[in-house]
């Protein structure tokens, strides 16, 4: 009797997914994603036309009551282990500003503030703005380089 074993188990062939099921999932991730940004790109101009009848704490809540509805499904139908008690404080923090203090401060930006300030304040709270070490090539640096030559 030989303790070798000679093939895999049916259970551990199943596990290794083929070359097309790979594929296939990365298609699958790749057009979720794709959706996820279009469902978001679309949150904005709608948030938009929201307070222009609703005020924005009341837009704030109905967002996050359809998100939660949402996430409680998810969290139904995932079923993932919950949170270890030392995560719960972070979480709490991660809830007042991203579910209640960015949405209802762009809520108000989008009520009153003109159409760029509206967009430089959604930059600015995602960082995507030019950093102060990248490379300026604007007007300011072909008038310095001028500056000096004179």
């Amino acid at each position: 009797m030989s303790l070798t074993p000679t093939s895999q188990s049916p259970a551990a062939e199943r596990a290794t997914p083929s070359p097309q099921q790979i594929v296939r999932r990365q298609r699958q991730a790749l057009l979720l994603a794709l959706i996820g940004v279009l469902i978001f790109g679309l949150t904005l101009p709608a948030t938009r036309m929201a307070v222009a009848d609703f005020t924005p704490a009341f837009v704030m809540i109905g967002r996050a009551l359809v998100a939660a509805a949402l996430a409680a499904l998810t969290l139904l139908w995932a079923r993932p282990t919950p949170p270890r008690r030392e995560d719960w404080p972070r979480l709490a923090w991660f809830a007042l500003f991203s579910i209640i203090g960015f949405p209802l401060l762009m809520n108000t930006a989008m009520q009153h503030a003109p159409a760029c300030i509206r967009k430089l304040a959604f930059i600015t709270v995602y960082g995507q703005m030019q950093k102060p070490e990248t490379k300026n090539d604007g007007p300011e640096k072909y008038q310095a380089s001028n500056e000096i030559k004179n």
